[in-house]
């Protein structure tokens, strides 16, 4: 009776920092996506903060728009996930 008890309260903590790690693991994700969305969408009050405050080209917003799409891809699978993270 003892081992199923402490067995239910060995997972109990596994899966909480299981679903933790993973919360966390979204919030860069989601962030991400959002970034790449508004480089790729082209709207007119990013585009000027895009080049007029930060000073890069407009040619370049779709280029790193899809470097960000790529790197997020690389991040969200597993196998690739610790060199997503480096880039």
């Amino acid at each position: 009776m003892t081992a199923a008890v402490s067995n239910e309260q060995a997972t109990a903590p596994r899966k909480a920092i299981l679903w933790t790690g993973r919360v966390l693991s979204a919030l860069p994700v989601l962030l991400f996506l959002v970034s790449a969305s508004m480089k790729l969408s082209h709207a007119p009050q990013f585009v000027a903060m895009f080049t007029n405050k930060l000073g890069y080209q407009e040619s370049a917003l779709t280029s790193i728009g899809i470097l960000e799409l790529a790197c997020t891809a690389l991040y969200v699978i597993p196998q690739t996930a610790f060199l997503g993270a480096i880039v």
